[in-house]
């Protein structure tokens, strides 16, 4: 892994990420910086000419991902603060004096109970909170559509994942990245229809869709979501 110059002002450098079972070269941009997926033995002048080529779409890639963060940034961690739970909007309601922290919906707030009212404070009750819905959201579905495909789920953990929103071992032990707990019920059904659907096939094949699809029937249209959308709501790692 190196860093080398790019030949163009969008970045002033790229991450240079080589594999030798990589046979074509692939751009993607992260956090406004430019990595570059290209096989083990290749001319950095053939990268410099692709990365020339695609200058336009890592533009529009930097200029999306300011966007996104400039949105992420606006969350507030105050009381009138808004915020998701499972796709519904809640506006935070602090009150604070209490001796213990608890958080839980009311009406159209998330009512939260607490010893101080300063942002650090609400930020950590509501990742707990967050944790604990998670836990309990993702754990009842996942047997109930695991039941469906007469699997058996040994374990489900919630987790902080980069990447992934959510994965399944061949131990049966599926994890959730629990920030997901925030989107719509269909989007988050859809993860878990995805990894339930693990148990039966550890791979992508045609069947596994399918299986997916008896579970989800729209789970392109929630994999397309994620895809497009997902970025709001890992604020919370931020």
């Amino acid at each position: 892994m190196s860093n080398q110059p790019a030949t163009f002002a969008v970045v002033e450098h790229y991450e240079l990420r080589q594999s030798p079972r990589r046979k074509t070269m692939a751009l993607r941009v992260e956090h406004q910086r430019l990595v570059v997926l290209a096989p083990q033995h290749i001319r950095q002048r053939e990268i410099q000419c692709f990365i020339h080529q695609h200058s336009d779409w890592i533009k529009r890639q930097v200029r999306l991902q300011q966007s996104r963060e400039q949105a992420i940034m606006q969350k507030q961690f105050k009381h009138g603060g808004e915020f998701t739970f499972l796709g519904q909007p809640y506006t935070l309601n602090v009150i604070s004096g209490s001796k213990h922290a608890h958080v839980m919906l009311q009406d159209q707030h998330i009512l939260m109970h607490l010893p101080q009212d300063d942002s650090a404070s609400v930020k950590v009750s509501l990742f707990a909170w967050y944790r604990q819905q998670a836990q309990q959201y993702f754990t009842q579905q996942t047997h109930e559509m695991a039941a469906i495909t007469d699997k058996n789920c040994r374990q489900i953990r919630i987790g902080d994942f980069k990447r992934q929103w959510g994965s399944c071992s061949r131990q049966g032990i599926i994890r959730y990245h629990w920030p997901l707990i925030q989107a719509c019920q269909s989007v988050v059904d859809y993860v878990i229809a995805h990894e339930v659907s693990h148990l039966t096939y550890m791979n992508h094949s045609a069947d596994f869709w399918q299986l997916v699809k008896r579970l989800c029937p729209d789970y392109q249209v929630q994999r397309r979501w994620l895809k497009d959308q997902g970025h709001l709501l890992r604020f919370l790692l931020g």
